[in-house]
C-alpha cells in the first residue's frame, strides 16, 4: 500500500517482460496505485518509486471525479435525467422506474447491487435497439453486442465486427449514448 493525503491506496505491480522502464498510473475508479515494470521489478523499488511521486499521485486522485453511489437516497442519471433511488422494502426485489424514482425492494444491503444489475439490463436494451437502428442505416448486419465495465472507453469494436459498450452510458443523456453507438457501427 502507499499513503497519499492520509488515504492508503493499494499498490498493484504488474511485471512484463517487454517493458523496458516503470511507469505509474493513479486508478481513481478502483482506489489503487499500479505500477508496470521488468520483470526484474523488486517491491521495494516499485514502492519507492510511488513514494517519490506522491505530490503527482494526489494531484490525480484530486482531480478525479467521485464515483456515482448506488445506494438508497443517491440521485444518479438515467437516459441524463436524475433519478433518485429509493428503498422500499415492502417493493418486493424487482427494481422499477416511477417517474423520477428508482423503486428498490429487498434487503437494504443489496440495494447497490440491485441497481447496477438494472442499469446493465437497461443499457443492453436500449443499446441493442440504437445498434439495430444505427446498423439498419448503414445496411449492414447487426453484430454481437456486449455489455461491460470498461475504465477508459465508452465503446469499442473488434476487428471481427463485435461492439462492446460500457454500462454507464447508460446514465448519460439519449443523444450522448447513441452518438457512441453510431460512431461504433461506422
Amino acid at each position: 500500500t502507499v499513503e497519499i493525503d492520509g488515504q492508503i491506496y493499494p499498490l498493484r505491480i504488474r511485471r512484463m517482460a517487454q517493458a523496458r522502464r516503470m511507469s505509474l498510473r493513479a486508478d481513481p475508479v478502483r482506489g489503487e496505485v499500479k505500477i508496470s515494470g521488468p520483470t526484474r521489478l523488486r517491491t521495494a523499488e516499485a514502492l519507492a518509486f510511488a513514494r517519490s511521486r506522491h505530490d503527482w499521485l494526489a494531484q490525480r486522485f484530486a482531480a478525479a471525479a467521485q464515483p456515482v453511489a448506488l445506494d438508497a437516497g443517491s440521485t444518479i442519471g438515467f437516459c441524463g435525467d436524475p433519478v433518485e433511488i429509493v428503498h422500499d422494502p415492502d417493493h418486493g426485489r424487482i427494481v422499477s422506474l416511477c417517474d423520477d424514482r428508482l423503486l428498490v425492494g429487498g434487503p437494504p444491503e443489496h440495494v447497490a447491487t440491485r441497481v447496477e444489475r438494472w442499469l446493465r439490463r437497461e443499457a443492453r436494451r436500449l443499446m441493442a435497439d440504437d445498434l439495430s437502428f444505427y446498423c439498419a442505416r448503414a445496411g449492414c448486419a447487426v453484430p454481437k453486442l456486449s455489455i461491460g465495465d470498461a475504465r477508459s472507453r465508452w465503446g469499442s469494436c473488434s476487428s471481427h465486427g463485435h461492439i462492446r459498450m460500457g454500462w454507464r452510458l447508460v446514465m448519460a443523456p439519449h443523444a450522448v449514448r447513441r452518438s457512441v453507438v453510431a460512431h461504433e457501427v461506422a
